[in-house]
């Protein structure tokens, strides 16, 4: 928590580490003395390729004191941790970085860029937000409600155009309809590389004590057609909606049930105050430019996935491939 500038919160850090549950996360930790300098945290995935599966550690919450970061440190400690996973049988360890420093220094010591992930953004209330994100103050954001209305209003008959016809709900995580809703996430999973995203596996992800996401199901008639999971976040002086991940029944070219859940999750974080929503335009989530369409904008931020194999993979392995792989910002942990 000192790395953040936040008071220390165990129930956030234990979610973060998986309660150190030996069959969901390794942690390596540097101290000097009784003090704890650095950590390197591994959470423990099933990766799926069909019917193939793989064992692997997803790299996280990588922590280095900075009066000890002239003490090598890194890369002592990620090098101990990849030495004990490959031994423990893991297949590869992944990450998904947007830190530049980072990014070089993990590919220093032998992780393997696949590609990178633009986030996209689109604004709700585009006066309030760069307002605030630029410091300007309470002036500048009241002399442009009138714009951000007018925008709103835009957005409401945007929105109510691509939910015509449909019912959305927001289902909570200990629902008995969750088996049919991770049913969604199974069809989007197929021919992808990823996680194989159960009832059991969503309600870990998303409905642990503390968490706020939201799940969001579209409905035609009795038929769920889409769902959605989102969640708003607090970044400094702006609020923004995040939205994790996505999943649609339809494979028609108009892509309705996507559009449709896009829509529904804009309304309702219009409605909670966020003055923009946030997406991660990784592969096999939504259709190709989907996301474009839905007025969504690149932002200055953007991702790299690295991999760094604990055995030969061999150069035609589909995990060496980011454009087979089904990956958003529900399989990151940054929100």
């Amino acid at each position: 928590m000192s790395r953040e500038g936040t008071d220390s919160d165990e129930t956030a850090a234990r979610r973060t580490l998986q309660d150190l549950d030996p069959e969901r996360c390794v942690a390596w930790v540097a101290t000097s003395g009784a003090r704890p300098v650095g950590l390197s945290t591994v959470l423990l995935r099933t990766i799926a390729v069909g019917y193939r599966t793989f064992r692997a550690g997803y790299w996280c919450a990588l922590y280095v004191d900075p009066r000890f970061r002239q003490s090598m440190l890194y890369p002592l400690l990620p090098r101990a941790m990849h030495r004990a996973l490959k031994a423990g049988g893991l297949d590869f360890v992944y990450a998904n970085v947007r830190i530049p420093w980072l990014i070089q220094a993990h590919q220093r010591i032998g992780l393997r860029k696949l590609g990178e992930m633009r986030v996209l953004a689109k604004p709700l209330s585009p006066v309030a937000m760069f307002a605030r994100h630029k410091g300007l103050g309470g002036a500048v954001e009241a002399v442009g409600r009138p714009v951000d209305g007018i925008a709103a209003a835009y957005r409401r008959l945007r929105w109510a155009g691509a939910l015509a016809g449909y019912r959305v709900e927001e289902l909570p995580w200990d629902s008995p309809r969750m088996a049919q809703v991770a049913a969604l996430w199974t069809r989007a999973s197929r021919g992808r590389v990823g996680q194989p995203w159960t009832d059991e596996l969503l309600r870990r992800r998303y409905g642990a004590i503390g968490t706020s996401y939201s799940l969001v199901l579209v409905n035609e008639g009795r038929r769920l057609v889409a769902a959605a999971v989102y969640r708003a976040v607090r970044r400094e002086r702006l609020l923004l909606g995040v939205l994790m991940d996505v999943v649609a029944e339809d494979d028609g070219e108009e892509r309705a049930g996507f559009g449709a859940a896009l829509a529904a999750v804009e309304r309702q974080a219009y409605g909670s105050g966020c003055h923009v929503v946030l997406a991660l335009d990784g592969p096999g989530v939504l259709p190709t430019g989907a996301l474009g369409k839905a007025g969504y904008l690149r932002s200055p931020e953007n991702y790299v996935f690295l991999i760094w194999p604990c055995r030969e993979l061999g150069p035609e392995s589909p995990l060496l491939d980011l454009q087979r792989w089904r990956y958003g910002f529900g399989d990151h942990d940054a929100f």
